[in-house]
């Protein structure tokens, strides 16, 4: 019975962690800022040090290592990958797109990188399909 309460309170302190990474809990920059694609479904959210953000971009000049804290929203939608990045790439137009030249990691799918304020904040986009369902990686950082 102890353990199965223990685990119902992790569940929702992860719970509520998600809600106020996707919501934007902090008085910084926040993943909030990220428009979400139209008709994507949220699937999780995190926050972790930029160290520890595994974000699929080789040779991005925006590294996610430099920044205190990466925030991360996973969305699906059934439209193609491609179209939802280029999507993104109309509205990130207040942004500075980074150059990618080391493209994308292999199998990952397309990934575009944008900074704001000089590098101190950056959002990474990175999309992938499988099966008829391409998965969204929205991360945010900043320093």
């Amino acid at each position: 019975m102890k353990r199965s309460v223990i685990c119902v309170l992790i569940a929702l302190m992860l719970a509520l962690g998600a809600v106020v990474v996707a919501c934007g809990g902090d008085n910084g920059g926040s993943i909030a800022y990220i428009p979400v694609y139209p008709g994507a479904t949220w699937v999780t959210g995190n926050e972790l040090s930029g160290s520890e953000a595994a974000i699929p971009a080789i040779g991005s000049s925006a590294n996610a290592a430099t920044y205190a804290k990466v925030q991360l929203a996973v969305y699906e939608t059934s439209d193609d990958p491609q179209m939802v990045l280029d999507w993104y790439k109309v509205q990130m137009k207040d942004w500075k797109e980074e150059p990618m030249p080391g493209g994308s990691e292999a199998g990952a799918g397309p990934t575009a990188a944008w900074t704001k304020d000089d590098g101190k904040e950056a959002a990474w986009i990175s999309v992938g399909e499988d099966s008829g369902t391409t998965t969204l990686g929205i991360f945010f950082g900043t320093q």
